[in-house]
């Protein structure tokens, strides 16, 4: 059963969402545009991703900066289209 947009972390921050990602611990469920130039991506479980949040703003995130990288490049792939 496909999650509620309620239940979804949301964020439109590539290299906080890229981090996300990187820990593998939560999965990206969706991308809405916003506007032409910006995107809203949708993770889940939300609870996970908050807590990740938390820990990347206070920069305690500690991943690899080449799985960042990694995801960003696929991040503005999927947004491309491709």
């Amino acid at each position: 059963m496909a999650k509620s947009i309620q239940q979804l972390f949301r964020s439109s921050d590539l290299s906080l969402v890229a981090a996300i990602l990187t820990t593998k611990k939560a999965e990206l469920v969706s991308s809405k545009a916003i506007s032409p130039y910006k995107f809203e991506f949708h993770l889940s479980p939300a609870s996970v991703c908050i807590e990740l949040e938390r820990a990347y703003i206070n920069d305690k995130l500690t991943v690899s900066a080449k799985a960042i990288a990694d995801n960003v490049r696929l991040l503005k792939s999927i947004v491309k289209g491709g």
